[in-house]
């Protein structure tokens, strides 16, 4: 029977790619336009909800009179629902239909938003945090199907790559709209116009609905002992990964979310191992190709932290206010568009390694210049090198998406949920190892530089005063973190400049013999695209 909406039956290249995707019919004038700037609207919305909360986390922490380990518990709330839920909104829209994913997606970041507005308790903000990091994923998902309403045909694969990007990118809006909404110092502002931006996008889905979708059994239980298990164990691990510097590696009790973290993903992966259809394909996810991509766009995603953990530790340290850095965060802003546009004018299907390379150039090259900063360093000195590693963060993050949903579809449609699952694992647990791993090592070099420095200062017979004493204590303390960020400069220098030189011979080693690594999946894809259409 054909798939009709409102007594226009859509033609066989209007189709939904797969169930639980909306059709996607010829739009013409106005009405495209709408669909392209509803879909910006929702990923504007997805990256704000979590952008302005990271931008004003002292604030919110003061407001509900948070420790700092409530605070942490807060921030990571938000992943833990973020990370794990975009595999299981695709078997959900597969499962109960395009047009309840719609209204559960936007009842949950209305229900967040009126928690944060209207309590004040931390185990209620807590709740919000995930029930928004849950919502947020849906999001993200609906405005990429509003853009894709723009496009047809293979460059319906450009918002894919686009979204998830853009919605990083709003995090740096974040920082330059919040001393705007924070003028009279009062966190309920910007809860307040986190619910007016999600009654907006309400008012917009409602407006201009989806085009009509087909749904069918997709979902079992063994989907949902499979997405406990997983979804428990990333939590974990991203409990573990965020309370390991606050509360220091070596506390017990760490040692148990680590552990409970990886026994649960291990048992996850074993269970699906067994199963005639499994929701994540082990055997697929760890054949050599996949896993060395996986494993490249995590160690990316890590040293992309350098810009949070160490120009960000840099500026905080020096204790300059939003104000101060607005014009810091508009050139990351700018920055990120212009990695994310050009990802896409310069993306070649043949030769998508080469934004991998490029982005790794940028990265060592960002590390290098900011190799010796000094106490008394202008914030203008971040301006070029975190301009480049801005770039280079979103330059490589859209067809590093591109081309592992290319491979999973390439697979077989079953694969695209398992391959969602592990892919956002290994974003969200590389951003999180990168702040774990260069927040130990700053750390750990700051008591190196303060015991040498330390032995410097020396009571002379009143010469020096234990109150001049304490200031000089205080000056080595702030000069021996400056000395820790520059040898994390110098090491992430390092470490991606031989990750550069390495994936360089190989990208000109292959392009040399005209080796396309995507070949034998794009022919698949093609293939599927044009059986979709008879």
């Amino acid at each position: 029977m054909a798939l009709h909406d409102n007594g226009y039956v859509f033609k066989p290249d209007e189709q939904p790619f797969m169930a639980g995707s909306p059709a996607s019919p010829i739009h013409k004038g106005k009405r495209k336009l709408a669909y392209v700037l509803i879909g910006l609207l929702l990923i504007f919305c997805a990256g704000l909800q979590n952008g302005l909360l990271s931008a004003n986390v002292p604030q919110m922490r003061g407001a509900l009179a948070l420790d700092v380990m409530q605070g942490v518990w807060v921030q990571s709330a938000y992943l833990m629902g973020n990370a794990v839920m975009g595999f299981m909104w695709l078997k959900i829209r597969q499962h109960y239909s395009l047009q309840k994913f719609v209204r559960w997606t936007l009842l949950l970041m209305f229900v967040s938003n009126m928690l944060q507005t209207f309590s004040n308790r931390f185990e209620l903000e807590l709740i919000a945090r995930f029930v928004m990091g849950v919502g947020t994923s849906g999001l993200l998902t609906l405005g990429m199907f509003y853009s894709m309403q723009t496009f047809r045909a293979g460059s319906a694969l450009i918002p894919l790559a686009l979204s998830a990007g853009l919605m990083q990118a709003v995090s740096s809006l974040c920082y330059m709209i919040s001393p705007t909404l924070m003028a009279d110092g009062n966190i309920e502002a910007i809860f307040v116009f986190q619910l007016a931006i999600t009654l907006i996008c309400l008012s917009a889905v409602l407006w201009l609905p989806l085009p009509k979708g087909y749904h069918e059994p997709s979902l079992t239980w063994q989907d949902w002992l499979t997405f406990g298990l997983f979804a428990t164990g990333m939590a974990l691990l991203c409990g573990y990964l965020s309370l390991g510097n606050v509360l220091w590696w070596t506390t017990n009790w760490l040692g148990f979310l680590l552990a409970g973290g990886v026994g649960l993903i291990g048992l996850a992966l074993w269970f699906e191992a067994g199963r005639e259809r499994p929701l994540i394909n082990w055997h697929w996810i760890s054949a050599r190709q996949i896993a060395y991509f996986l494993l490249m766009a995590m160690m990316t995603r890590l040293f992309t932290t350098e810009q949070s953990v160490g120009a960000g530790g840099v500026l905080n340290l020096m204790g300059l206010s939003s104000e101060q850095l607005y014009d810091y965060y508009k050139i990351i802003f700018l920055a990120s568009l212009a990695g994310l546009v050009m990802s896409i004018v310069t993306l070649n299907p043949k030769d998508v390694r080469k934004n991998t390379v490029i982005a790794l150039f940028g990265i060592a090259l960002g590390a290098y210049l900011d190799i010796g900063v000094t106490v008394d360093t202008p914030v203008s000195h971040f301006y070029v090198s975190q301009a480049l590693i801005a770039f280079a963060t979103f330059y490589f993050s859209g067809p590093v998406m591109l081309e592992g949903m290319v491979r999973a579809i390439a697979e077989g449609i079953d694969q695209i949920a398992g391959f969602i699952a592990v892919f956002s694992a290994t974003q969200v647990l590389g951003g999180l190892l990168g702040n774990a791993v260069f927040g130990a090592y700053v750390n750990i070099k700051t008591t190196e530089h303060l015991s040498n420095l330390a032995a410097q200062i020396v009571l002379d017979n009143g010469t020096i005063t234990a109150q001049n004493a304490t200031q000089a204590m205080q000056m080595a303390n702030m000069e021996a973190r400056i000395l820790a960020y520059n040898d994390l400069f110098f090491v992430i220098w390092v470490v991606v400049s031989v990750m550069f030189a390495v994936k360089f011979v190989v990208w000109a080693y292959r392009r040399y013999h005209k080796i396309d690594v995507l070949e034998v999946e794009m022919q698949k894809l093609q293939a599927y695209l044009e059986s979709t259409k008879a």
